[in-house]
Parts: structure tokens; sequence; C-alpha cells
């Protein structure tokens, strides 16, 4: 028997529900009908009340009608930023990663179904965050300057950067300036896996969703990330020694640079030492191409590649090795980290920048312990033979299907063939960030994770132009979110804690301090 919305007695939250049905099914038809003759005020609340109890049917209800009332989008960005902003340790998860990605998406979609990539981001968001209560209002207090900011970040003093930036708000500084200093202090202090260079890049795309007034909630709490970020691991603790040993090498290699050097830069040949260079060669040999004058864009393009090739050698066994700390998510990581270390390169100076790279580098090569021995590595698969067509439409669904599939080789071989054909990249790659906000994996880190992936993908292909390898990224990322769904569980984790605390197998670190700098 069909039960329509008005026979339905189960309410599940407060609101204007009930939103599902006796089987615990969304209700399309059951979304507010009175939505379009609220305030934007009162619809921010209905759906800030749904994020709150994450109850994802409201969420989806409430910004279904947002966007089908024709509320301002900008204003609705500005909300989320700030809800994640607002919440302990909100913008150093992967779900403030996925808000920023998911609003830069949504420009591709079909305008019938703009909705979908902003309500992935925001149930994502509610599932990772609702249980953290907001931080209390910033008050401005101190001078604001940038001198005083740096000093709070370097030692720590969260609330005193969070305040610093308020004031400088305050005394009306602006807004692109702060911005400016804060991104230079998160190439200064990355922290571990660079959380808050990840977290400060994805600021410009939501202050490009959202508009400059909008960030002025964001910044103070930026401030607040900075100063709280991890340096637990023993690679970014020696990283700020070494950087400050070699600090004064900066002005003459930023000086260096010149476009004509990089004719004379081969890359292929580069990458390898940062993959598999021994002891230092990672440093000696990017540090080496600094000196020389090699486009800083070329090297960071470089970097992107080996990141890339590290992920798709990922050695499987250390997914399921509940005695080692790593796992496929960081070689994940390593990508997402790359590409955002060269979208920085735009928004800092030479000298502010070249330490990151530096970070970065040396964190590609120290991961070489992810790496399947040699023998063990799964190349690529040849190009899927493929009909010369004019109509992609039908290719890109196969590579879709394959990775929805968890058949990441069929749809690398689909993609490759695609790239022989010269069958356009725009739709392509726009159907990617797509898939990749559709539900390709069940748990909201997973999902989290999956976008900004993907993302970082389509970035890097398209930042590598004429490169003759510009699809590894892609297929790196393929190969990544293909892989069986076969994550840590609790009680695997829990055993795990359990032991290391007694001393009886203590969990072992695969990427160490990294190479010695001299």
């Amino acid at each position: 028997m069909r039960h329509t919305p008005k026979q339905v007695q189960l309410p599940v939250a407060q609101g204007d529900g009930p939103w599902l049905d006796h089987l615990g099914r969304p209700l399309a038809a059951a979304f507010a009908p009175a939505a379009g003759t609220r305030s934007d005020d009162a619809a921010w609340t209905a759906l800030d009340e749904a994020m709150r109890g994450a109850d994802s049917s409201r969420i989806a209800a409430e910004i279904i009608d947002w966007h089908a009332f024709g509320r301002r989008a900008d204003v609705l960005a500005g909300a989320l930023g700030a809800w994640v902003a607002h919440r302990p340790g909100g913008l150093l998860d992967p779900s403030w990663l996925a808000l920023a990605d998911a609003l830069r998406a949504a420009s591709e979609f079909d305008p019938a179904r703009t909705a979908l990539p902003w309500l992935v981001a925001a149930t994502l968001v509610a599932e990772r965050l609702c249980g953290r209560q907001p931080l209390a209002p910033a008050h401005p207090e101190g001078q604001g300057t940038q001198e005083e900011l740096a000093d709070h970040v370097a030692k720590r003093r969260a609330t005193a950067a969070e305040s610093s930036v308020a004031a400088a708000i305050a005394a009306g500084r602006p807004l692109a300036e702060i911005e400016r200093g804060l991104l230079a202090l998160a190439a200064a202090y990355p922290g571990d896996g660079g959380v808050t260079v990840l977290a400060a890049t994805r600021l410009g795309d939501v202050r490009a969703a959202a508009g400059e007034s909008a960030t002025a909630a964001i910044l103070p709490r930026l401030a607040r990330a900075l100063a709280e970020r991890p340096e637990a691991l023993v690679y970014t603790q020696h990283h700020l020694a070494r950087m400050a040993a070699v600090a004064p090498r900066f002005a003459a290699m930023a000086a260096a640079e010149h476009v004509e050097k990089g004719k004379a830069f081969a890359e292929p040949k580069f990458r390898p030492h940062v993959l598999d260079g021994k002891g230092d060669a990672a440093y000696r040999a990017s540090v080496k191409a600094l000196e020389f004058g090699v486009p800083h864009e070329i090297l960071a393009q470089s970097l992107s590649l080996a990141a890339s090739e590290r992920l798709l050698r990922f050695d499987p066994r250390w997914q399921h090795d509940e005695s080692v700390v790593e796992d496929r998510a960081d070689g994940m990581q390593l990508l997402i980290l790359t590409s955002a270390v060269r979208r920085l390169r735009a928004e800092l100076t030479a000298e502010q920048w070249l330490p990151l790279y530096l970070f970065a580098v040396g964190l590609v090569h120290a991961s070489a312990p992810l790496d399947a021995p040699e023998r063990e590595r799964v190349a690529l698969p040849e190009p899927a033979p493929l009909h010369q067509t004019w109509d992609h439409g039908p290719e890109i669904a196969k590579i879709v299907a394959a990775l929805h599939k968890h058949d990441g080789e069929r749809a690398i071989a689909v993609l490759r063939a695609y790239f022989l054909l010269a069958l356009p990249e725009q739709p392509l790659c726009a159907q990617l960030l797509e898939a990749a906000l559709t539900d390709i994996a069940p748990q909201a880190l997973d999902a989290a994770r999956a976008i900004a992936l993907m993302t970082a993908a389509v970035d890097e292909f398209q930042a590598l132009a004429t490169h003759p390898h510009r699809e590894t990224p892609l297929c790196a990322a393929l190969r990544a979110l293909s892989a069986p769904l076969d994550n840590r569980r609790t009680a695997a984790l829990g055993s795990a804690a359990i032991d290391a605390r007694s001393g009886a197998l203590p969990p072992r670190h695969l990427v160490e301090s990294g190479p010695t700098l001299g």
C-alpha cells in the first residue's frame, strides 16, 4: 500500500516534518510547502536546526527549497562557511574541503540540479561536526598587526590569534590583506599533512561563492585553526628546524627564477629524485633546480605528478595492517596537498612559498614506505579499444560507471582512450567532479576525502596543460576511489589503541623525519 505524505504520522525531528516515510525514506513531496513565504533568516534557522541534528532528510529539504524559491546562493554559502568555522577544529576537518570544493563544482551543474552539491556538502559537514558546540564569539583585542598575529600563531596562542584578527577587522584593515597574511602563516606552519595549508587555500573558494563580506566571519576562526595546528609528527617538527637553517638562501632562490630556464629542465629526469632518491636527494635536487632558476610553476606541477605516482604505487597491505598508522588516505592527502601548494604559488611571494614547496617535496619523498614493492606495482592499463567518435557522452558514462562499480582499471583504460581520441576535456572533468559528489563512499569522512581528491586531480590535470603525463593525477584518483571500501573499523582501532597503551604492540609510523637537509 502506498502512503501519501499526509498519511504519515511519524515525525522524526522538530520542524515542518514529517520528513521520512514509514520505511525511513526521504519524502520529496513532504518538503516544506510554505518555504517560499519564509525570510532568509527563518530558512537558515530551519537548516541550522537540521544540521545540528545531522538530519540528512531535512537538510536536503531545506537546501532544495532554498534553491527552488530563488534565495541568494551567496547568503547560504556564507552561512555554511561560518557554520563550519564556528565549530572547534571545523576548518581543519576534511568536511571543510568538501564544502569548498562542492561550492566550486556547483557552477558546472545543470541549473535544475544545482542544489545537489550543496546538500551533499552540507550533509557531510553536519555528520562530521554536529556534536561540536559553536565557539564563543571572538572579541577584538590587541593591535591587529601581522607581526602580532604571527607571534600568536608561532606560540600557539589560539584565542589571542583569533582576537588579533578580529581587532584588525574592527580597525578596518582590508580583508584581502588579512587573508594574505593568514595564507603566509599557513605556508610557514603547515601542520601535520599540511592541514593548515588546505584550510587556508579553501577560504578563497568559499569567498568566491559567498562574497567578500562573508569571509569576515571566517578569518578570525582561521587564525585560531592555524594556532591549533597539529604538529605531532616527527616529519613536521623536523621541517621547521630545517627551514630555519636554510632560510638565508630563500632570497637568492626566489631571485633566480627565470622563464627561459624552464626550457632546459628535464622534468621526467627530475621527478625520480623526489620519488626514489636516497637520503637528502629530493631536497638537494629541488634546491639545485631552484637555484638554477627553473620556474616555480613547473616545479609545482612536477611535485603534483610525483604525489600522483606515489598514490598509484600505494601498497594495499597497509590498508589492512592495524599495527601501521598510515593507510591509503595518507597517499590521497599527498595529492590534495601538492595541488594546494601549486595554487598558493599565485597568492604568496616566492620567499613565502619556497619553504612550503620544500615541505611538500620532503613529505612526498618521506612517504616512499607507502609504496608497494616494485615487482608488485600495477602498471596503468593500456587504453581501451574504442571506435573513433565525436559523441563524448557515452564514453564519459563508461568511465563514471566503472568508477561506481569500483573497477578502477577499466575506468583508467577508458579514460586513456578518451584522451587518445582527443574528445573534449571540460565535460569529462565536470562529470568526474559530479561523480565524486554522488555518494561515492558510504561514510562521511571517506566521502569528503573523495570530493577533495577528485577536485585536486582535476585541477592538476588542467594545470599540466601540454605535459605528456598530464592524465596521471586523474588515473591516481580513479584507482584510489575505486579501491575496496575496507577502511578500519572501530573495534580494530580500539584494539590497536589498547595494545599501544599497554606497550604490547605500539603502532608503527611508516613516514618519519624524511631526508636530512644540509
